[in-house]
């Protein structure tokens, strides 16, 4: 008896803190804040033109452009801050394209200030710094492109080369760095020197960045599109996935970026009111060859390491779930793909033929040349492909050195180091695909060393106007990649997010590029 005496009070107290965790967490509910957890530091810098990857998650709230993706339906581009989509003409021998603005549009609210109508001079300010290599991450994007103001509710985009509507549009829409800023609180010495966020149009303003690990949005009432269902969204930054987890399972937060894991997935679906939601395209995975020297640079010894890989194995890495193989560059859902039946009729699928293989490697090596050596020092997380990939090669008598290529000596071998690697790409546009993996490795952008053959392909691809003659030259370009299998192309993944039952988007999700479903003025937390 004594001893259950002395149990009560405790029993009580905890009793009172789960009502008062309960509480606080009806709170929370009831004042519809939504919280977001990722895996990842907070972002250093909250400039849309500046933000990449999950960053531009923030961007995407706080912000928007002259066009959108369509939230739940990426494959649908739709005006944003414009009236509608525009058309092309020629004037003076350049393309121009004109842009009507919504009228009304208001800019978040600064302290101490009212609330700023957005007009063409905060359009053309934006789209200048997006332009701009010093102040944006997307200066690309507008390269050989002039802005300029025809009137308060008008811009006009001025290409000095003509661009298809294809390309086009996508560099005006949302996670372009098309984002519209206000410019007179970006100018404000005041703004610069406190640091302050920028100012956007978007459905929730940056309220407050103070706390370590959470960046705090609040509903900009004034929206254009209506006040937002939510009174805010807190995105917390976690350090790792065991601790995204338990704030997720303990209630803390109500959408979790989760793990490209079919095991991820299986374990996320049995906890207590939560569905699993597996959306994309995400990333497509390559391996990229060295083809200006060594033995790599012999068509039939790439050939040969194609036959040898079998894409199974690596989608198995991520589950079936989550990945799909993928049998030429731009994948299925992207314009200008060429489907896994044509590959097949032209004999280009490279399926696993090991006897293949080894002929083809014994011919590449008949003209004098070692035994093939390959090191490689896998980064963080991308051991387990090199291991498949290292298994499958030996199989041949391609010998894979995986970890620190000056420990371990190559006798009787002719390296080629770390020339063949793992490449991701967005595929976002056959041209940004295409071009991102043929750039030389000094460029932004990761590279196929010694392989430049398409570049004036590419070139003329970008400028037809014809949907169909511009898909037609993506297509031949990834032909030509294969047939030189300059470039093997392995599998296409998807993003994984974990959600609470409570979590109503307010618009059905089908296809999304982004690692989080799009937050807007409809998202809501039902009682």
């Amino acid at each position: 008896m004594p001893a259950t005496r002395l149990m009560r009070p405790a029993l009580v107290l905890l009793v009172f803190c789960t009502l008062l965790l309960d509480c606080g967490r009806h709170e929370l509910h009831a004042a519809q804040v939504l919280r977001l957890g990722m895996e990842a530091g907070a972002p250093a810098v909250l400039d849309p033109h500046l933000c990449t990857g999950a960053d531009a998650v923030i961007a995407d709230m706080a912000f928007n452009a002259l066009l959108r993706f369509r939230p739940g339906d990426s494959a649908v581009i739709e005006p944003d801050l414009a009236e509608a989509l525009p058309k092309p003409k020629i004037e003076g021998g350049k393309q121009v394209w004109t842009f009507a603005l919504k009228k009304g549009v208001m800019f978040q609210p600064v302290p101490k200030r009212a609330a700023l109508e957005m007009k063409s001079d905060d359009v053309v300010y934006s789209l200048k710094k997006a332009a701009d290599p010093l102040r944006s991450a997307y200066a690309y994007h507008y390269a050989g492109m002039s802005f300029r103001a025809q009137g308060p509710y008008t811009v006009q985009v001025v290409l000095d080369k003509p661009m298809s509507t294809t390309l086009f549009l996508p560099r005006f829409a949302d996670r372009a760095g098309g984002a519209v800023l206000c410019r007179k609180a970006s100018e404000d010495p005041c703004a610069q020197d406190l640091q302050r966020p920028p100012v956007g149009t978007g459905p929730f303003a940056f309220k407050d960045t103070s706390t370590p690990g959470v960046i705090a949005l609040e509903a900009h009432k004034e929206y254009f599109r209506g006040e937002p269902r939510l009174d805010g969204v807190e995105v917390v930054y976690l350090p790792d996935s065991f601790a995204c987890e338990q704030a997720f399972r303990r209630g803390e937060l109500h959408l979790l970026c989760g793990q490209r894991s079919s095991r991820w997935i299986e374990k996320a679906a049995s906890w207590d009111a939560t569905t699993v939601e597996v959306f994309g395209p995400a990333e497509s995975l390559y391996l990229v060859f060295n083809t200006r020297s060594g033995p790599l640079s012999d068509r039939k010894a790439r050939q040969a390491i194609a036959h040898a890989l079998a894409r199974r194995e690596f989608v198995d890495l991520f589950g079936e779930a989550v990945a799909d193989r993928l049998h030429a560059h731009v994948p299925p859902d992207v314009a200008g793909a060429i489907n896994e039946k044509d590959i097949r009729a032209l004999g280009l699928a490279y399926d696993t033929d090991l006897t293949l293989a080894r002929r083809l490697l014994g011919q590449a090596l008949a003209a004098g040349r070692p035994a093939i050596r390959i090191e490689c020092a896998p980064q963080e997380g991308e051991r387990a492909l090199y291991e498949v990939l290292r298994r499958r090669l030996e199989r041949i008598g391609i010998a894979v050195i995986l970890g620190d290529p000056a420990a371990e000596s190559g006798r009787g071998a002719q390296s080629v180091g770390q020339t063949l690697e793992f490449r991701w790409a967005v595929p976002a546009t056959a041209d940004k695909l295409l071009t991102s993996l043929l750039a030389e490795p000094d460029s932004s952008a990761p590279g196929v060393p010694g392989y430049r053959k398409l570049d004036t392909m590419l070139e003329a691809a970008r400028r037809e106007t014809g949907l169909k003659k511009q898909q037609e030259i993506w297509r031949h370009a990834q032909l030509k990649l294969l047939q030189d299998m300059a470039v093997y192309p392995i599998c296409t993944t998807r993003y994984v997010v974990a959600r609470k039952y409570s979590v109503d988007y307010g618009y059905a999700l089908s296809n999304c590029h982004t690692p989080v479903p799009p937050i807007t003025e409809k998202t809501c937390l039902q009682q």
